[in-house]
């Protein structure tokens, strides 16, 4: 992971969000985000200076369209975001989890003993996606 990746799951691990879980590096539709809240088929983007040429950006749209198409929401945050505006950062991940919960959901509240809404399949399982 790079180091602003590093940053924000130190940020969110361990149910820090709203008591939402997120895995590292999650495969989705044949890409790999760098992480998935699968309470609310929520992905994050880290973005690196690497992602400002437009020909990178054009593939990060498609990429993120694909994801979308399949039923995931998406957020993208760069690198300088997380490493030097971190409680921005958070700020922007839980107006999107806010965006994506019902109202009266567990997730509305922040309490880190919330129950997920998705019942997780045993690890080693496959994972497969609407």
């Amino acid at each position: 992971m790079t180091e602003a990746e590093q940053k924000l799951w130190g940020l969110i691990r361990y149910r820090k969000i709203n008591g939402l879980k997120f895995r590292r590096q999650y495969s989705v539709a044949g890409f790999v985000v760098d992480f998935y809240c699968p309470e609310l088929k929520l992905a994050l983007e880290v973005d690196g200076s690497i992602h400002d040429s437009p020909e990178q950006q054009g593939k990060d749209r498609e990429r993120e369209r694909i994801i979308k198409s399949v039923g995931l929401s998406f957020l993208r945050l760069t690198n300088d975001q997380v490493l030097h505006h971190s409680e921005k950062a958070v700020r922007l991940i839980k107006t999107k989890v806010t965006e994506s919960v019902k109202p009266g959901s567990p997730f509305t509240r922040g309490s880190s003993k919330s129950k997920s809404l998705v019942q997780e399949k045993p690890r080693g399982s496959s994972v497969s996606l609407p």
